[in-house]
């Protein structure tokens, strides 16, 4: 998806707590340089995890609410219901009854 397209959506997810990951996040990871592991893979060097594997596990426990003691990550059990819907869910949360958005 491109950057411009991108970066509104985060942020908008973001805004609406729908998400813990601010658009500053979006600026960070695409501006990260890419390096070649070639050097260390000669020295016998192999992953433990490839990055699918690793991105999966992330997205699994974010939709999950499962955190540490980080300011973005850290579970919220109030919030972690809405990780991964849509906007049209918090019409749905609203009728039975859920307020508030922020714990």
């Amino acid at each position: 998806m491109p950057l411009p397209l991108l970066r509104p959506l985060v942020h908008a997810s973001w805004a609406a707590h729908l998400q813990p990951v601010d658009p500053g996040w979006i600026d960070l990871a695409a501006n990260v340089p890419v390096l070649s592991t070639s050097r260390l893979r000669d020295l016998g060097w192999q992953p433990e995890h490839d990055a699918e594997q690793v991105l999966r596990e992330f997205l699994e426990a974010l939709r999950a609410g499962r955190g540490e003691a980080s300011p973005a990550l850290t579970p919220r059990a109030r919030v972690s219901p809405l990780v991964g819907t849509g906007l049209g869910e918090l019409n749905r949360l609203a009728r039975r009854g859920y307020r508030s958005l922020s714990g």
